[in-house]
């Protein structure tokens, strides 16, 4: 492992289980809209500090598994919380 990265190594997983990396990773939504069917297995090798031998997450997504993450605008879910009232005893 390089100084100052991560590897992440996953067998037999679906195409989503990278986007959840990926948005662990980027600390927001990533939406899979590769297509890809089925089971992967994958090794990546990034960076996880600034001081780092390894390259930036994006830079090893698209040089190591030939994927892109691009920031678009989409429709997000969101929790709203009108009121709060106290619980009355029953």
């Amino acid at each position: 492992m390089p100084r100052g990265g991560r590897v992440s190594y996953q067998r037999c997983v679906p195409f989503a289980t990278i986007a959840r990396l990926a948005a662990g990773v980027l600390a927001g939504p990533v939406e899979d809209k590769t297509g890809l069917a089925g089971l992967w297995t994958y090794a990546l090798s990034y960076a996880t500090e600034v001081v780092s031998e390894a390259p930036p997450f994006q830079t090893a997504l698209q040089d190591q598994l030939g994927l892109k993450v691009e920031a678009t605008r989409g429709l997000v879910d969101v929790i709203v919380i009108d009121s709060v009232q106290q619980p009355t005893e029953n």
